[in-house]
């Protein structure tokens, strides 16, 4: 299961996803998991006959394949965030956004709140510097709403937008409001 659910997040993250700079089509950095693993026996999401045009009524259309796998990737994301090599996994799926405008449900926003959480569950390990840096406000912002983020976490998040003022608005939260308890 471990490792359907490692294959089928790489394969979410390099046909959905991109990088905010969009400058690659497809990224390596979704190739990362413990050396070691044996996948051979597991089918590739990318290459399935099942999702091919036809093959056993699967739609062809991105976005309706989209909808049948969100939720298996619901699944994957709660799979992956129970072990700590899940960590660059999720960390590249908070980091992303979809290649296209969400739709009015926006399940892959979902999908990435529920990465950031489960990220959030092994900030123990990384660190949240290393777990959150550059990810959009809302994220953290949905995090601290489901969880509390602890006052040391919200300390470092401030230091964290000075550091990168890029980081600290993503058109939604503005973090030191937030944080100061003036956002509107």
């Amino acid at each position: 299961m471990l490792t359907a659910s490692v294959r089928l997040l790489r394969h979410y993250g390099n046909w959905w996803l991109v990088s905010e700079d969009a400058v690659e089509a497809e990224d390596e950095s979704f190739a990362l998991w413990p050396d070691g693993d044996d996948t051979s026996n597991v089918e590739d999401p990318q290459t399935s006959p099942a999702l091919d045009a036809g093959v056993q009524g699967w739609p062809a259309k991105d976005e309706e394949v989209f909808k049948v796998l969100s939720r298996s990737l619901v699944f994957a994301i709660h799979m992956v965030g129970r072990y700590r090599a899940g960590f660059p996994l999720l960390r590249e799926i908070c980091l992303r956004v979809p290649r296209q405008s969400p739709d009015f449900i926006a399940d892959d926003l979902w999908l990435q709140r529920l990465a950031a959480r489960a990220l959030y569950g092994l900030k123990e390990t990384a660190g949240f510097r290393n777990c959150f840096a550059g990810c959009r406000a809302t994220l953290l912002y949905d995090i601290d709403l489901a969880t509390g983020l602890s006052e040391e976490d919200k300390e470092t998040l401030l230091q964290m937008v000075q550091e990168n003022p890029r980081q600290r608005d993503d058109g939604y939260i503005n973090i030191p409001e937030w944080l100061a308890g003036t956002q509107g």
